[in-house]
């Protein structure tokens, strides 16, 4: 009987321990649980470590792109100064300074953009100096006209020459017009070359060219010439006849 009591009250203390094992255990389980998503949350959230790192690697980028463009700037900016007498350089100078460095540029709703290493900055002037502000990530393939040459003009025709570049194999389009409402397409042709012909003298015309690639991807550019006039003749003309 005594045995009997002794086991009875063993098998109790047995499973009140194990009772408060299990919940130890589960409370154990659900720290745990807490603590994995706020180590998770820190790796992978918005302001995880993960993102930070990666924002910090894009910043470092942006950085460098803009380090560059400011120092080819610099660059050209010192020479020019000096050749010009103390005048600031022109942003399209400046563009196509470093398309020859080999920096990509465009231009897109009268905006300028250049590309360093994957990275799309906008370029432009800010009290006679230029300013470089990121824009995205990104590539630039497109065709850009660098110059619109007049060649030759006359009382009646103006002959042009397209510098551009990224056109190998692209076509170029040719418009005229009084004002930049009435331009007329000409012609088309891939040497980038063009006349213009039976055009009135002493008139202001607007010339536009745009520039396709061969996949498809278009720049324009638009460029206004005054025609030659005519000199008149002055004074009168006096024709004598003698008959024989």
């Amino acid at each position: 009987m005594v045995k009997r009591q002794i086991e009875n009250q063993i098998n109790k203390q047995i499973k009140r321990e194990t009772g408060i094992s299990l919940i130890a255990l589960i409370i154990t389980i659900i720290i745990l649980i807490i603590l994995a998503g706020i180590g998770i949350s820190s790796l992978t959230g918005e302001n995880g470590i993960i993102k930070n790192s990666q924002n910090a690697k894009l910043q470092t980028e942006i950085a460098a792109g803009k380090e560059k463009l400011q120092l080819i700037y610099t660059e050209q900016f010192t020479e020019e100064f000096v050749q010009n007498n103390g005048n600031n350089i022109e942003l399209g100078d400046y563009l196509n300074y470093i398309e020859e460095q080999g920096v990509p540029t465009k231009e897109e709703d009268g905006k300028n953009y250049a590309e360093v290493d994957g990275k799309i900055y906008e370029i432009s002037e800010e009290q006679e100096h230029i300013k470089i502000d990121y824009v995205e990530e990104g590539e630039i393939t497109e065709p850009r006209i660098k110059q619109i040459i007049v060649v030759e003009k006359t009382a009646s025709t103006i002959e042009i020459k397209i510098e551009a570049l990224r056109m190998e194999g692209g076509t170029y389009y040719y418009y005229i017009g009084t004002s930049e409402n009435s331009l007329e397409e000409k012609g088309s042709n891939q040497e980038g070359e063009y006349i213009f012909e039976g055009l009135g003298q002493a008139e202001k015309y607007y010339i536009k060219v745009i520039a396709e690639s061969k996949d498809g991807k278009q720049a324009e550019k638009t460029i206004e010439v005054e025609m030659e006039k005519v000199p008149e003749a002055k004074g009168n003309i006096d024709y004598e006849i003698t008959w024989e």
